[in-house]
């Protein structure tokens, strides 16, 4: 994630040389952007809170980016500003547009309990649920789909 401010000096493509890059500690973030960009300069932040902490230097300009899962980030963004969701994109944008990797989260739900496992599907795979997280997220969700298609393609 970038600020508009750095849209023009910190590009993907590039080596990220003297650009500091915020990193969650332990993650497959850190080993990716590690062997992606050797040239950044790397802070970490640890813990149940390092994502919160992360966010907040990002945003007091103390890092220049930060790096960890798209949505994530989305949601401790809106949630630190207190901004609309729509708004998100205003001032931020998640870089590069597809993902840098492929991970997949998982859901728990009761073990043998197939009318349980077949509703949740169900819903998750329905137009009525993808229309909500349109309506609630707009343009985030539009960001969603171009990573889902870039994954399955």
């Amino acid at each position: 994630m970038i600020s508009k401010e750095n849209k023009i000096r910190i590009n993907a493509n590039g080596n990220l040389e003297n650009i500091t890059i915020g990193l969650l500690e332990g993650t497959t973030t850190e080993e990716l952007i590690k062997s992606k960009y050797p040239l950044a300069n790397i802070q970490y932040f640890q813990g149940v809170t390092g994502r919160l902490r992360g966010i907040q230097n990002f945003l007091q300009g103390k890092i220049d980016t930060f790096a960890s899962d798209g949505i994530l980030l989305i949601g401790e963004i809106i949630k630190q500003e207190g901004i609309e969701p729509g708004l998100f994109l205003t001032n931020y944008s998640l870089v590069p547009k597809v993902p840098l990797t492929c991970d997949y989260y998982g859901m728990i739900i009761p073990k043998n309990d197939p009318q349980w496992q077949n509703l949740v599907n169900s819903v998750i795979q329905s137009q009525e649920f993808k229309q909500v997280l349109r309506n609630w997220f707009g343009v985030l969700f539009d960001n969603k789909i171009i990573a889902e298609e870039f994954c399955q393609g």
